[in-house]
């Protein structure tokens, strides 16, 4: 092959080819790159990436004596993990992210205190009726779906305007993603059923009490 954007055209051998490289950051788009050997293309500097099991900090001595040996007068630069490259890389979005995470976690932590608290009014407005339905013959399983079955109303309801808002904000919220399209199909569904999980349980103490109510004191009281 040879490089179209180059001045002569010089003819390379193609020794293999490798995945997509990101160089000034995950967040970039993948370009065109080509390696060639140093000799052909000498620059003012040189990095060096070594692959060890060894600690750096025991690794350094015997880099630092390898580029001697080339040369005497090099310098051998700070060496870094590639790991620390990594996550330097990616600390501010990461702290962002666990900003983000932290809000929404406390969100629904409300959310299902706000939920419980509706479902248990509406279980105490309805004792009469739930006690009329368990002397009429209704099991307490009976009653526990129906309150149940009153959470997920609420659940589906508010996953209806949750997933609504998401779509209309995934374009703001993009640059916080990595790997993740601001449409994507999985974590859409994963948040629903996290909404939908959370619900339930918000939704299935308040149930408990209900299967709890004693009809005969519910009716003479009522």
């Amino acid at each position: 092959m040879y490089l179209p954007g180059a001045r002569t055209r010089t003819w390379f051998t193609v020794a293999g080819v490798v995945g997509n490289v990101r160089h000034h950051g995950y967040q970039d788009t993948p370009a065109a790159e080509v390696y060639q050997p140093f000799e052909q293309a000498p620059g003012a500097q040189m990095t060096v990436i070594a692959r060890s099991r060894i600690d750096a900090a025991k690794l350094t001595p015997a880099l630092r004596g390898t580029v001697q040996a080339v040369d005497p007068s090099g310098k051998l630069p700070p060496v870094e993990r590639t790991g620390e490259m990594l996550r330097e890389t990616v600390s501010d979005r990461r702290h962002r992210s666990l900003l983000l995470g932290a809000f929404a976690a406390l969100s629904l932590l409300v959310a299902m205190v706000g939920v419980y608290g509706v479902v248990a009014y509406s279980v105490a407005r309805r004792a009469r009726e739930i006690g009329v339905r368990m002397t009429l013959g209704a099991r307490p399983v009976d009653v526990l779906h129906m309150i149940l079955r009153d959470g997920v109303k609420l659940a589906l309801a508010g996953g209806v305007v949750g997933l609504a808002m998401a779509l209309w904000l995934s374009r703001a919220l993009s640059s916080f993603l990595f790997g993740v399209g601001p449409w994507d199909a999985v974590t859409f569904l994963i948040a629903s059923a996290t909404l939908g999980v959370a619900v339930c349980l918000a939704s299935y103490l308040p149930a408990r009490q209900a299967t709890r109510i004693d009809p005969a004191a519910t009716l003479r009281n009522g």
